[in-house]
């Protein structure tokens, strides 16, 4: 009995067709000598023009997007806000965000010079995206990997520009930062540690580094060992100093931890907003980590599975006890990492930049969005508000006032 004929599958040839085109000129882009600024160029323009925009709304206090206890801390960083404002208001809980403010009391920055604060934050989401194409880059060994990388966190909440308050780029920067391959592990507790300083969140998602310190040896290699080593040790030890920290400044300069708005009556209230919340804090990433949690399934590491999943998961419950939901949620971003290094352990180049790819349009096509109490807004894109305002301009001799 004679072999069947070979069917063609134009489909399924396209589509190896068109991923090699854009694999092609992918790999023509990152050809350059400076690709890393062109890759961050590209990720911002896309973010600005076709994801997040640009966060262009006015604030009450001085059209500034800062309330003006920024600047009392900046000018007093050990000064008790919870003594003058209420527990339930965001400003009373600024007490040990101290990083920024202590830097900028340092080198005795003008208080009235307010736009250093958005400047910051659009330096440290520049940071994360350009910290993400080169982790990426590390630990896959891949350019392409790298820019679809940069192009997918441009899509996510703490990588766009539609919401530009508060500290949390700055924090997730530090954290970023901190997961570099071969950075020494002083400099890691450091930025742990001032990472939790910056905002009391990134403290919750930094037990996610363990999961790449652990996994950074020989999987093969005892448990124990792996744990006891300078990164882990790094990134506890960060965590420890942070606690002691905040206990010294409650004991010894007065400050005061207001916890009203927080807690299980937020999580039970944004029960409405668990798929959003969840799905939107990573949106194309979400694949990722999937990938990665089968890679770990597949090698029977079922304990570093649960660990990854368990502070994964942990970071996600605490951004749902708040009440600004997807601000809170997306500090899980450092598992996106992660994921991405546990498969470059076990998946081709070829298979990941396939998963970077999709994750990246995936995010794209998703939009950003904030949800806030019972409030959820979409961060218009710049291509969309042009479009929109260029077709009430030509519809407008058509509409009767």
């Amino acid at each position: 009995m004679s072999a069947p004929a070979h069917r063609e599958s134009p489909v399924s040839d396209y589509l190896s067709n068109l991923l090699a085109r854009i694999f092609t000129r992918s790999e023509n882009f990152v050809a350059g000598r400076y690709w890393h600024l062109e890759t961050l160029f590209l990720a911002v323009l896309f973010s600005v023009l076709f994801s997040a925009g640009v966060d262009d709304r006015l604030y009450e206090v001085n059209n500034n997007h800062y309330y003006p206890s920024y600047f009392k801390k900046i000018e007093h960083p050990l000064l008790n806000l919870a003594s003058q404002y209420d527990p339930w208001t965001h400003d009373a809980k600024l007490n040990f965000r101290l990083t920024v403010p202590v830097l900028l009391h340092i080198v005795h920055w003008p208080i009235e010079q307010r736009w250093i604060l958005p400047v910051l934050t659009a330096i440290a989401i520049c940071g994360i995206i350009f910290v993400s194409c080169i982790f990426t880059t590390r630990v896959t060994g891949d350019r392409v990997c790298g820019l679809y990388t940069a192009l997918g966190v441009s899509c996510t909440y703490m990588g766009s520009f539609g919401f530009t308050m508060y500290y949390d780029a700055i924090a997730l920067a530090q954290l970023t930062l901190a997961m570099l391959p071969g950075l020494h592990w002083f400099f890691r507790a450091v930025l742990v540690f001032s990472a939790a300083f910056t905002d009391e969140r990134a403290f919750i998602a930094a037990p996610i580094l363990l999961v790449q310190s652990l996994y950074s040896t020989d999987p093969n290699a005892p448990l124990r060992p792996r744990f006891f080593r300078a990164d882990s040790l790094a990134v506890v030890g960060g965590m420890a100093a942070y606690c002691v920290g905040r206990a010294l400044l409650v004991k010894f300069a007065g400050l005061s931890s207001p916890m009203a708005g927080t807690g299980f009556g937020n999580l039970l209230a944004n029960l409405p907003y668990y798929h959003a919340g969840i799905w939107l804090a990573l949106k194309g990433g979400w694949l990722l980590i999937f990938v990665a949690s089968v890679a770990l399934w597949q090698r029977r590491e079922v304990f570093l599975l649960l660990f990854f999943l368990g502070a994964a998961g942990i970071s996600i419950m605490g951004g749902l006890c708040v009440e600004d939901v997807i601000r809170s949620t997306s500090y899980v971003f450092p598992a996106l990492l992660v994921a991405i290094f546990l498969i470059s352990r076990r998946d081709t180049a070829y298979a990941l930049r396939c998963y970077c790819l999709v994750a990246f349009v995936i995010s794209a096509v998703a939009g950003n969005y904030n949800i806030w109490r019972s409030e959820i807004s979409w961060f218009q894109p710049i291509a969309v508000k042009v479009i929109h305002a260029g077709l009430q301009f030509l519809l407008s001799p058509f509409v009767t006032k």
